[in-house]
């Protein structure tokens, strides 16, 4: 006999302490708590194969929920370790009779609780007659628990989603409340525990579809939003992309033996440059003659805003200042530019060396 599996919905969820109603175990319980979903007690069913469902809760996660029928162990089936675990599987009875369904959660850290119960009467509908067969007392360790201990199924009043549809980068709110028969609360991807009513400012990256899953003493329910996230409208790529030789033509310092290091930028044409974004980068090796030692210096790369027409030069400062008195200079200065294309590279960049 093996476990069946089962369709239903798990979820993780990391929360504090177990609210305490009448889902809740109570205070004197050793160990996990289990409650029997299906069969209900007292159901009457046919002599056919029986699917045994229970679900359990712990804080240090279920790990296997261990089944029995009239005292004889079943089997024990994996729970998955979650801290609201779901386990089931299908029970073949010999004949028609009353028995006592058991469940016995099993935590992570190996703790036993109590036996959960229910109570079935199987009929045989081929026999005129049929003689139950009487259950076994409960053992006195255990506590069977009333059916009408539960309220019933988790239910979900509200789970939106404010805007549900936005840019890349801007956020929405998930809003949620309403919810009934649940002491359990989480909302994936991403978010993870929560209270029973409240909201959540979410930036999703993409399109998302969160999800609400409660679980209590009657079972789970979710409930899902999409957060619809748009893509970025992209500008139209040019019809035509012009060509330019633009080159570093000069590098002087502005005063000697101290002062700044400006370059002489020069557009060889055919197209202008009205304001146009120019990238200049410049690095020196700084040479000491006393000492015999060299040291690289490198000035952030310029982003330069350019207006020149075919034959023009102009002047723009490279951030590196110069001191020949105690240094030797070779200085390197180069020009990007990524609107135009370039038909002579080779001069883009200029090196000259001070004194």
């Amino acid at each position: 006999m093996s476990p069946a599996p089962y369709g239903r919905l798990e979820f993780a969820i990391v929360l504090g302490a177990l609210s305490l109603g009448a889902c809740a175990r109570s205070s004197g319980s050793p160990g996990p708590r289990a409650w029997i979903d299906q069969p209900l007690d007292g159901a009457e069913l046919p002599l056919a194969p029986v699917t045994i469902l229970a679900h359990a809760s712990d804080e240090d996660g279920i790990a296997v929920i261990e089944f029995s029928v009239s005292g004889s162990v079943l089997a024990g089936v994996s729970a998955g370790g979650k801290r609201l675990g779901e386990a089931s599987l299908q029970w073949s009875p010999s004949s028609a009779g009353e028995y006592a369904i058991g469940a016995v959660a099993i935590d992570g850290a190996g703790n036993r609780g109590w036996m959960s119960q229910a109570r079935i009467l199987v009929v045989d509908s081929t026999s005129a007659t049929s003689t139950p067969t009487p259950a076994p007392a409960l053992l006195p360790t255990e506590t069977p628990t009333p059916a009408s201990a539960c309220p019933g199924g988790p239910h979900i009043g509200s789970f939106t989603a404010s805007p549900g549809t936005l840019a890349a980068g801007q956020s929405a709110t998930l809003s949620w409340g309403g919810i009934l028969n649940a002491d359990l609360f989480e909302i994936a991807p991403e978010v993870g525990g929560v209270a029973a009513t409240g909201s959540v400012v979410v930036r999703p990256a993409a399109t998302t579809v969160y999800t609400l899953a409660v679980g209590g003493c009657g079972g789970t329910s979710s409930a899902q939003v999409t957060v619809v996230v748009l893509a970025p409208t992209l500008p139209p790529a040019p019809t035509h992309v012009p060509t330019l030789d633009l080159a570093v033509t000069d590098l002087y310092p502005d005063n000697l033996p101290q002062g700044r290091l400006f370059t002489r930028i020069t557009n060889n044409g055919p197209s202008d440059l009205s304001s146009d974004e120019v990238w200049l980068s410049c690095s020196a090796v700084l040479s000491d003659p006393i000492e015999g030692t060299q040291e690289t210096v490198t000035a952030d790369p310029s982003l330069l805003l350019v207006s020149l027409v075919p034959g023009e030069t102009g002047i723009f400062n490279t951030g590196i200042l110069v001191d020949t008195s105690s240094y030797w200079y070779a200085v390197t200065c180069s020009v990007e530019m990524e609107a135009f294309i370039d038909p002579n590279p080779a001069n883009d960049e200029y090196t000259e060396n001070f004194p």
